[in-house]
């Protein structure tokens, strides 16, 4: 009896010809590149598919990827039905499952696997960017921002103005905040309104937005701001996560030197990186507490906030992840009407700031 036989190793369905037996279904087949075949499904073990093709019946051997054999239903019935000898029905796998349903089946696939990504990306990838954060020794982020800055600098993406840049590790150093890694600060000659955090301890600034700021108390709720992302090792975690991908294998087969030379290579990331809604969160209750912390008013992380750009492309790193809004803004605000400035105002502060503004 002629048939349709699938073979597991290929999609091509060759021309067949079955025998049924009293124990066994025989097939013959001649496969693409003309060579003829003989087999034998023991009939204990064959199995009935769980989807069929228009008036066929398909039969199922073997483990996957499956052998099948397509026979037209009527003569299924004659011969297997009749005598009560019927292969026993396939459990259904997910390869089936799809095939059965055919497009419906891949769309579902396709949906689901969509989902599992994107729940893995949202919750997985963050958690294990954290883990993975953890598990690099302090010393050894302090080497790797070291080289990830001089990554920067290779490419000329850091022209850096050495008069301004001590004029605000001063003025830093005079707020009296400590973190656990040393802040060194480079400002950078650009137009460009930003500021970003490299893990170790550098913070860049760009002139572009300097130039935006009004008061001292800005600039202090700016620098305390990207310290925070030091402290909590935020920048480091989102460098991660921005190259999850190569990140992971590497972790996974331990080249921590292959880790090292992924976050390397692509340093220009941290000019552009965004922080999660948690991260900024954190970061703005750090520079709203130590503001008020070293009598410093608590209130120019809002005023910084205030002073931003909030449309377009000139948006800083500082709010690029989570838009300028009112949300933020006034959660900042409350924060900082909560807390009592401590100490006296630091007198050193305005000389650098008056220094730093008429550059």
């Amino acid at each position: 009896m002629n048939a349709t036989f699938f073979d597991g190793k290929v999609s091509r369905a060759h021309p067949a010809q079955y025998v049924r037996t009293a124990n066994a279904i025989q097939i013959a087949y001649t496969d693409a590149d003309a060579v003829e075949h003989q087999i034998e499904w023991p009939l204990t073990e064959a199995r009935l598919a769980t989807w069929n093709p228009a008036e066929k019946t398909r039969l199922q051997f073997g483990p996957f990827p499956h052998q099948y054999l397509d026979v037209e239903t009527a003569d299924y019935n004659t011969h297997f039905v009749g005598d009560g000898q019927l292969p026993q029905p396939a459990r259904t796998g997910l390869y089936e499952f799809v095939l059965s349903r055919g497009f419906r089946g891949v769309v579902i696939v396709g949906v689901v696997a969509v989902a599992f990504l994107w729940i893995l990306y949202a919750f997985g990838v963050p958690v294990a960017s954290e883990q993975i954060a953890r598990q690099i020794p302090a010393e050894q982020e302090k080497q790797l921002g070291d080289m990830l800055y001089r990554q920067l600098e290779t490419t000329g993406q850091l022209d850096a103005d050495s008069v301004q840049s001590g004029r605000l590790n001063q003025f830093w150093r005079a707020t009296g905040i400590k973190t656990r890694f040393p802040i060194q600060i480079t400002v950078v000659d650009n137009k460009e309104v930003n500021a970003f955090a490299v893990p170790g301890g550098r913070v860049v600034v760009f002139t572009g937005l300097l130039k935006k700021f009004k008061r001292p108390e800005q600039l202090v709720a700016l620098l305390a701001h990207e310290a925070a992302h030091v402290q909590n090792r935020h920048s480091l975690q989102q460098l991660i996560r921005s190259l999850a991908a190569y990140v992971i294998v590497s972790v996974m087969v331990g080249d921590v030197s292959g880790l090292t030379a992924v976050l390397v290579d692509n340093a220009d990331n941290l000019i552009s990186l965004s922080y999660s809604r948690q991260h900024e969160a954190e970061a703005d209750a750090f520079a709203v507490t130590q503001l008020a912390g070293h009598g410093i008013d608590p209130m120019g992380a809002v005023w910084l906030m205030e002073a931003l750009p909030t449309e377009g492309d000139v948006i800083p790193t500082l709010l690029r992840s989570h838009p300028h809004n009112a949300e933020r803004v006034a959660a900042t605000r409350a924060l900082a009407k909560k807390s009592r400035i401590r100490g006296q105002p630091n007198a050193a502060l305005l000389t650098l700031w008056n220094q730093i503004k008429r550059n």
